[in-house]
């Protein structure tokens, strides 16, 4: 969610494949009901929509610069100024 949001797309499907990965090795059966109740747990979490425009850019740098992140991953760091305003 942190790599859509701050535009970093192509770090999706190296994180996506790990999350697969991980789940079929776990045998874990995701559902979609599932997915969707904890994109909106995280959504509430971050508590996006209460913050400036910059303070949640701040926030998801840091969630996609995280170690775990850039592990899953595997791009660079990226700075605040780097996000797109669109």
């Amino acid at each position: 969610m942190a790599s859509k949001l701050v535009g970093q797309v192509p770090s999706i499907d190296p994180i996506a494949d790990e999350v697969n990965r991980v789940v079929a090795k776990a045998g874990i059966e995701v559902r979609h009901a599932e997915v969707k109740e904890m994109h909106d747990r995280i959504k509430a979490r971050w508590d996006l929509k209460s913050k400036s425009r910059h303070d949640q850019d701040v926030l998801l740098v840091g969630v996609y610069n995280s170690d775990l992140c850039v592990a899953a991953h595997g791009h660079r760091k990226i700075t605040v100024e780097e996000v797109s305003i669109d």
